[in-house]
């Protein structure tokens, strides 16, 4: 068990550079949790880490407007698992909502807050709902 916590501080440490430096939670593989920019989860046993660095576009339709198209929102997330090097990947929603890393995939399953017209978004309110699950074979 000391060894694990001891390769997990230690990954931590050495994700350095754009790794989101939050509050960090541990979450089951296949579980669906949620992080607000800057948090970071450790996925189970699987020395997996996901942060959420930001969001890089968000032109969804604001929720007092009526639009011919529902937009989309960009996502950068850091991914890094012992012993691979760290990764940050841009996710789009609802287009493309899955990102793919070293045998897993990580789903986006919802962002909130929704764009409102009358009032820009708070970069630092955002929070996604992930769920990390192994890549089928």
């Amino acid at each position: 068990m000391r060894e694990i916590l001891a390769v997990l501080l230690s990954m931590a440490a050495a994700c350095g550079g754009s790794d989101p430096a939050g509050p960090t939670s541990r979450v089951a593989l296949g579980e669906s949790f949620e992080l607000r920019v800057g948090e970071t989860a450790t996925i189970g046993e699987e020395l997996l880490v996901v942060g959420f660095v930001g969001v890089k576009d968000d032109s969804r339709c604001p929720l007092e407007v009526t639009c011919v198209w529902a937009g989309e929102a960009t996502l950068k997330l850091t991914l890094r698992r012992l012993p691979h090097a760290q990764q940050v990947v841009e996710v789009k929603t609802p287009a493309a909502p899955d990102a793919s890393y070293e045998g897993y995939t990580i789903e986006v399953r919802t962002l909130v807050p929704v764009p409102r017209a009358s009032t820009p978004t708070d970069p630092a309110a955002y929070v996604a709902t992930l769920v990390v699950r192994r890549s089928a074979p």
